[in-house]
C-alpha cells in the first residue's frame, strides 16, 4: 500500500452557508461599537482648528510647535548681570580714585576743610554700601598675626 502524503487541508467541517436560509434585511441586527472610531485624535485636531500643512494628519498628543521667543528672558537675565558690572565698576573707581587717596593721608596729618571731608565721608560711606550688596567682607584692621582669633591647643586637654 502506497504511503499517503500529509496535508495540512481539512475536510468539511459543519454545515455550508450556501445551504443555510437567509434572514431578512430588517431583521438583521446591527453589532453594537464600543470605544470611539479609529482615527479620533486626527479628527479632533480637525475640529479644534488646526490644519495639517503637510498630507498627513497631526498627532495631537506631540504637542505645540509655536516659537517662543527667548530673548526677553535673556534681557532679564542680562539686567541683572549689567547691575551687577555697574556696582564692581563704580567700586573699582572708589578704590582707584586718587583724589580719595590724597584726601586721606592728609587726614592723618592735619584737619581737613568741611568740603574735603564732606567728600571723603561721600566715598567712605559709598564703598561701604557697594560693599554690602556685593557681598565683600570689609577688613578694619590688618592683624600682624592670622591665627590669632583661634584657641590655643593644651595637651592637657587630651589626657584623661
Amino acid at each position: 500500500m502506497p504511503r499517503a502524503k500529509k496535508t495540512r487541508k481539512i475536510g468539511k467541517i459543519g454545515v455550508s452557508k450556501e445551504n443555510s436560509a437567509k434572514l431578512p434585511k430588517n431583521q438583521i441586527k446591527r453589532k453594537s461599537h464600543k470605544g470611539k472610531k479609529p482615527g479620533n485624535r486626527q479628527h479632533k485636531a480637525l475640529e479644534n482648528g488646526i490644519i495639517p500643512k503637510t498630507s498627513t494628519r497631526l498627532d495631537v498628543r506631540k504637542g505645540s510647535k509655536v516659537k517662543i521667543d527667548l530673548n526677553k528672558y535673556k534681557s532679564i537675565h542680562e539686567s541683572h548681570t549689567d547691575e551687577i558690572t555697574d556696582l564692581n565698576t563704580e567700586l573699582s573707581t572708589i578704590e582707584n580714585d586718587e583724589k580719595l587717596d590724597q584726601l586721606l593721608t592728609l587726614a592723618e596729618t592735619r584737619e581737613l576743610s568741611p568740603t574735603e571731608q564732606r567728600y571723603v565721608d561721600e566715598r567712605i560711606n559709598r564703598h561701604k554700601v557697594l560693599c554690602d550688596l556685593l557681598g565683600i567682607a570689609i577688613e578694619e584692621g590688618i592683624d600682624s598675626d592670622p591665627y590669632s582669633h583661634l584657641d590655643a591647643i593644651n595637651k592637657e586637654d587630651f589626657n584623661d
